[in-house]
């Protein structure tokens, strides 16, 4: 029956369909993914341009008479840090966040100039806020093709040699979460040059990379070391530090 042809022909027919419907969905598959990522895409950039939910609330122009905070703060901790103690016995400072931000924004320039530290023109100040027993540390992109908030968000720990480190870090930029650090790319090298020889370098080589240790000692002008021995974060928002002051051996 080769002149018919019947069932050879039926066999291609059924092939060709089948090939053609499986080319359909294929494409389909292929518009739906497109336009998947197109939103995802649009969704995610709305995302980075958006202010932390608590970013306005950090601002220190919400905060009651923030420059006399601000130099209260700083005048205060002077204060302590040079009182005269014996032996190395511990004693707390308590600040909270809305001090931090105040001082940041008030007095870290004009500090930082009184002992020949760079401020880099256009630095922005950063704004810290305690959530839920965590610290936020956020900083406006200073990298014009990365505009946004970055926030690194911690849980300060002690490591056994007693160093502060920041523990189980996480990135956010603006209000999308990022699932690692790497992700920064050009954004990170950009925060820690312009933050070099200002009082936030180390911060921020601390946050932004893994393995090193947040600032935790200070040498007085009479050779007195002055440790931290403990953090504390309140529900309040209040931060007590513990220290201990001792002769340099």
């Amino acid at each position: 029956m080769t002149a018919g042809g019947g069932p050879p022909v039926r066999r291609t027919t059924r092939k060709k369909s089948l090939f053609l419907r499986l080319t359909i969905v294929f494409a389909v598959l292929l518009v739906v993914g497109a336009i998947g990522l197109a939103v995802a895409g649009v969704y995610a950039a709305k995302l980075v341009k958006q202010e932390p939910t608590w970013w306005a609330d950090a601002d220190s122009a919400n905060t009651e008479r923030a420059p006399e905070r601000a130099r209260l703060l700083e005048q205060g901790i002077t204060t302590a840090l040079h009182e005269p103690r014996e032996g190395d016995e511990p004693w707390t400072v308590r600040m909270t966040d809305e001090d931090v931000n105040a001082w940041l924004e008030h007095r870290l320039e004009s500090w930082a100039e009184n002992r020949s530290m760079d401020v880099p023109s256009g630095f922005t100040a950063p704004r810290v806020r305690v959530i839920d027993g965590r610290v936020a540390v956020g900083i406006a992109s200073p990298d014009p093709r990365v505009p946004g908030i970055l926030t690194v968000e911690f849980t300060p720990e002690f490591s056994s040699a007693g160093e502060l480190v920041a523990g189980n870090r996480s990135f956010t930029m603006g209000r999308l979460p990022l699932p690692n650090p790497e992700m920064l790319g050009r954004l990170s090298n950009t925060i820690k040059q312009q933050a070099r020889g200002t009082p936030m370098q180390d911060v921020f080589d601390a946050l932004l990379e893994s393995g090193k240790s947040l600032p935790s000692n200070l040498t007085l002008s009479d050779q007195r070391r002055v440790s931290l021995r403990g953090l504390s974060l309140r529900e309040d928002g209040s931060i007590d530090l513990t220290l201990a002051t001792a002769r340099e051996q």
